[in-house]
């Protein structure tokens, strides 16, 4: 990575303004509710304007992801 080149920093605000996401996770408490591992999976789609920025680069203009971790509560 390093500093972005031209408009390229210009292209990667824009694409975030118009990106909503949408995430389930599943967790189970262990050892009380201090130690609860999940997992789960989030969608990301772009819209308008970002969404043909998007296509106009190859890139998709939604995203299906999985997470896993664990939560620890003090």
């Amino acid at each position: 990575m390093g500093q972005p080149r031209g408009n390229e920093g210009q292209l990667r605000l824009i694409m975030r303004m118009l990106r909503q996401s949408l995430g389930l996770r599943l967790s189970y408490d262990l050892i009380g509710r201090s130690v609860s591992p999940y997992a789960g999976v989030n969608y990301e789609r772009a819209f308008g304007g970002t969404a043909d920025i998007l296509r106009d680069h190859g890139h998709e203009v939604d995203e299906l992801t999985g997470v896993v971790g664990v939560n620890f509560m003090f």
